[in-house]
């Protein structure tokens, strides 16, 4: 319980962090559609696309998760003089993403990668880039930039994807810069590349080019072993291999190894996990993890991170849930689908109800004790602070989603809280599946958004009346107006 705590400590610590990203920067696009028919043109599957994202990949997904996670980045790269390049710096703009050690080349086009999908299930991926390495005049800026913004920042971390971006040359002179102002240093990088990083304090390939890295084969933890110990000799640093569903393994300079089994209960996609795991790692070091305690976050952070679709990112809230509540009511909605499919194997009926909970009262109490008596094990989805600023209005709520979950949660009578940060709860029904949802109100059920959902898996939904004169809104009139005089 102690670790979890100071585990706990270190993330909320995040947002006083700033991490400076040097390497290949790109733009992640998805196009969603649905696929009915063959082409008569070819044997190919044609997809009508109904929707198109674009987010920021490589280094740029590496800082978007920096700051997602409460933390401060800095961003030193190149884009292309076009379209994408633009929309991407739009893009960085808006999610507070520092930006001034971008350099535009006019020789290269922003680096894009086009996943096309349909059902959760990618279809192929396009990728627009040339991997020619940098003029010298646009090395230069960039050692400009670098120099100019590493002093202030806690931790400098090199996002290696071998497109070109970092030259031997550029990565040379970089790590010189930053060793001589003492900045820890961490790079994800890929194979051709990895000697040059020798000396530097933390290295983090997957199984894949960790294999490739030592000439070694297998997958076994021995085979593991083998890959960073031979790592940690020839690099001179600590090494953290990430290995998909195994989990991950660190090695540091000692002889130490350690093992961190994944956390993750489901995986929608693996896209930019490593990032995410970099990330984690980074701001946990800078403030003031051990390499171990920092894993151990990582760990979590990439099983959230895979439960997602497409290249996703991982808040500060939900690291903190992770562990803040790892042996209390209050769940991550993935952590819940263990749970009670456990529960439901031996017999228990799950009942399910979801709202805002803004300002707990008696009709609340009333309708929530009534739907727990309709089954076992009893969960209530609590609408998130975003998802209600949507529904009621920028001043709600008045009670925040961590205050309102710990209230819910001391009631006897219910077993688990849970967040979804949607307006409705559709999502978050199809992931966990209780045996009945219950509504409050006068509804028919055919005109409920969430039926739909239930019947789909063959549950139940049971319609609750809440007590007349009773509503959060009518409390917050009644505040206003006797203050107010």
């Amino acid at each position: 319980m102690l670790l979890m705590e100071a585990l706990t400590r270190i993330i909320k610590n995040f947002n006083k962090k700033k991490i400076l990203i040097v390497g290949d920067v790109m733009v992640d696009k998805y196009l969603f559609g649905e696929v009915d028919r063959i082409s008569p043109e070819a044997p190919v599957q044609v997809v009508k696309v109904n929707k198109e994202t674009m987010l920021p990949g490589g280094a740029a997904n590496l800082a978007n998760n920096v700051v997602a996670m409460g933390g401060q980045a800095e961003l030193v790269g190149t884009l292309g003089q076009d379209e994408p390049g633009k929309q991407l710096i739009s893009i960085l703009e808006k999610n507070k993403i520092g930006f001034s050690g971008i350099v535009f080349d006019h020789h290269k086009p922003t680096i894009t990668k086009t996943r096309v999908l349909s059902h959760n299930q990618q279809l192929i991926r396009l990728d627009y880039e040339n991997t020619q390495e940098l003029e010298e005049e646009r090395e230069k800026a960039i050692v400009k930039s670098f120099e100019m913004l590493a002093t202030d920042v806690d931790i400098v971390v090199f996002s290696d994807y071998d497109k070109g971006t970092l030259t031997s040359s550029l990565i040379k002179n970089l790590i010189s810069i930053a060793k001589d102002i003492n900045k820890t240093i961490i790079a994800d990088t890929k194979c051709r590349h990895h000697e040059l990083y020798k000396g530097i304090d933390l290295i983090t390939p997957n199984h894949r080019e960790a294999s490739k890295m030592t000439n070694i084969a297998g997958s076994t933890d021995q085979d593991i072993i083998g890959m960073g110990q031979k790592l940690c000799s020839e690099m001179q640093c600590s090494v953290l291999i990430t290995r998909a569903n195994e989990g991950m393994s660190l090695f540091d300079t000692t002889g130490k190894v350690m093992h961190y089994p994944t956390e993750a209960k489901e995986v929608f996609d693996v896209s930019g996990a490593g990032d995410t795991v970099v990330a984690a790692i980074a701001l946990s070091v800078a403030s003031g993890a051990s390499y171990e305690e920092a894993s151990i976050i990582a760990n979590q952070a990439a099983a959230i991170e895979v439960s997602k679709l497409g290249t996703a990112t991982v808040s500060q809230k939900e690291l903190v849930r992770r562990f803040e509540h790892e042996h209390a009511k209050i769940k991550d909605a993935n952590d819940l689908i263990s749970i009670l499919e456990s529960q439901k194997a031996q017999g228990e009926k799950v009942v399910f109800t979801s709202g805002c909970f803004d300002i707990l009262h008696l009709g609340h109490i009333s309708y929530l004790k009534s739907a727990a008596k309709l089954g076992n094990v009893f969960v209530v989805g609590l609408n998130t602070d975003d998802s209600i600023k949507r529904i009621k209005g920028d001043s709600r709520p008045i009670i925040s989603e961590e205050q309102r979950a710990e209230i819910i949660s001391l009631l006897d009578f219910v077993d688990y809280v849970t967040f979804f940060d949607e307006d409705t709860p559709e999502a978050i029904l199809e992931l966990l599946k209780p045996d009945v949802f219950v509504k409050g109100g006068d509804y028919n059920e055919e005109d409920l958004p969430e039926a739909s959902v239930v019947k789909s898996y063959g549950g139940e939904i049971s319609l609750v009346p809440f007590i007349e004169g009773y509503s959060s809104s009518k409390i917050i009139d009644k505040i206003l107006k006797s203050y107010s005089k």
